[in-house]
């Protein structure tokens, strides 16, 4: 939606709904049912004494298509023009939500229990609350113009590694705090 509010200045607003189903994600495929450590609820995969299931193989790993995410946004804009300047805003409120983040990550699980998926479902590494931008020109004699751009933006969520493999996957570089 988009409504002048006088001669040369605008105001709009938008709502932005992505629902996508079916993206790529990591998977081990050569790993046992994982036990649950009773201090914490994590799932523990190869404890001392357990092996792999094709125990001739390390990691099996393939891609598939079971990731998703939520992208939910509301934008607000403000557009002021003149003859020899034009200054633009927009606020972003938004929620990002997924269950895998395969942003940069090729050869890694990103899945805290590879056989329970679902719980992962949270707040994307993507997920930017709060936008706001704002950009101005002003036309200046002898045809030189002048611009600005300005960006804003609330922090991404928190997303801590534990350094070390935690679940005993195989995976060191992705392992979280439980």
């Amino acid at each position: 939606v988009e409504q002048e509010l006088a001669r040369g200045l605008t105001a709009g607003a938008e709502f932005t709904y992505v629902n996508t189903v079916h993206l790529q994600r990591s998977h081990d495929l050569n790993l046992p049912a994982p036990t649950i450590r009773a201090a914490d609820g994590r799932p523990i995969y190869l404890p001392t004494g357990v092996r792999r299931p094709l125990s001739r193989f390390g990691q099996i790993w393939t891609r598939e298509s079971s990731a998703r995410a939520l992208y939910r946004a509301f934008v607000f804009s403000m557009n002021w023009q003149r003859s020899r300047f034009q200054l633009n805003t927009y606020y972003t409120l938004s929620w990002n939500y997924s269950d895998h983040d395969n942003e940069r990550s090729a050869t890694f699980t990103e899945a805290q229990d590879q056989f329970r998926l679902i719980s992962d479902y949270s707040f994307s590494r993507l997920d930017q609350r709060h936008q706001f931008l704002a950009y101005g020109t002003v036309e200046l004699p002898w045809g030189f113009q002048v611009g600005s751009t300005m960006r804003l933006t609330s922090a991404r969520p928190f997303d801590p590694r534990a350094g070390f493999d935690a679940n005993l996957d195989g995976d060191s570089f992705t392992d979280r705090p439980f």
